[in-house]
């Protein structure tokens, strides 16, 4: 596994929810600087309990800009969450399938298409500006890959999620964030699409992208599938589950070997 200190992946469900980042150490006092945010970029993702960011007390993401970090916010672009806190102002009728086993009675597919949700996705954007992120990572934007012929209830397609990633794009860089800069947006997964987002989206946040070494399990590894992304100068953030850490609680050496190889192009960090 490897981890870093300079970049927080908060992950904010900008909605309702969020986790805090690290407290500032000796190698992450040094201000992060934007054109830092490159191809190789050293960086950490931490996972924490929820907050609530209408209270100034509890805004992580400015605690972690105080400590020099370029801070990413996680928000769910593609699915609405039982607990975030704008969930009764989507219309039922934009509200699909919920997503598959364990998420099922928690999480519900958007039509992406719909005025309405991007209009209620532009005001999570706001949020996000607001209470310090830099940066945000737009997920559940692949669901044409899920099993079932029509996964979401609203037969989207890849094309479809294609357009509404832009459209938030496009809103975000509009959007000033606390620095100053405008907000950036990024691509979770979805490699068929990757082609069309680069010139548009400003990195991408990728799970699992090198596959698995479980043999019980479909391997589908897709990272280079990004390198588009590495051409452009835009970093690739990538987060891998070794099923050895899933199975013993510890990362074998096997795994080690298999998900971190030695002088990779792209950083990795595995979330357990």
């Amino acid at each position: 596994m490897v981890t870093f200190n300079r970049i927080a992946l908060t992950v904010l469900a900008v909605g309702g929810s969020a986790i805090e980042a690290k407290p500032a150490t000796a190698a992450s006092s040094v201000l992060f600087e934007l054109s830092d945010f490159e191809p190789g970029v050293e960086w950490e993702i931490v996972l924490h309990q929820p907050i609530k960011h209408d209270t100034v007390a509890d805004l992580i993401p400015s605690k972690a800009k105080s400590a020099g970090k370029f801070v990413i916010c996680y928000f769910n672009a593609g699915a609405l969450q039982s607990w975030d806190k704008d969930i009764k102002e989507f219309p039922k009728a934009v509200i699909g399938h919920s997503l598959a086993y364990p998420y099922d009675s928690e999480e519900w597919y958007l039509d992406i298409r719909d005025s309405t949700v991007l209009k209620l996705q532009k005001a999570r954007l706001d949020v996000a500006a607001k209470i310090g992120c830099d940066a945000v990572d737009p997920d559940n934007v692949d669901a044409w890959q899920q099993d079932g012929e029509d996964p979401t209830g609203f037969k989207l397609k890849p094309s479809d999620y294609t357009k509404y990633l832009k459209n938030l794009a496009e809103y975000a860089h509009s959007i000033k964030t606390k620095d100053g800069n405008r907000l950036l947006v990024g691509q979770k997964n979805a490699p068929e699409i990757a082609e069309d987002l680069v010139s548009t989206l400003d990195f991408a946040v990728l799970e699992s992208c090198r596959g698995t070494t479980d043999p019980d399990e479909e391997n589908w590894p897709f990272c280079e599938d990004f390198q588009t992304y590495i051409d452009a100068g835009k970093p690739v953030l990538q987060i891998e589950y070794p099923p050895s850490v899933e199975k013993t609680g510890k990362l074998s050496s096997s795994d080690n070997t298999y998900y971190c190889p030695p002088r990779a192009r792209m950083r990795v960090s595995a979330k357990y």
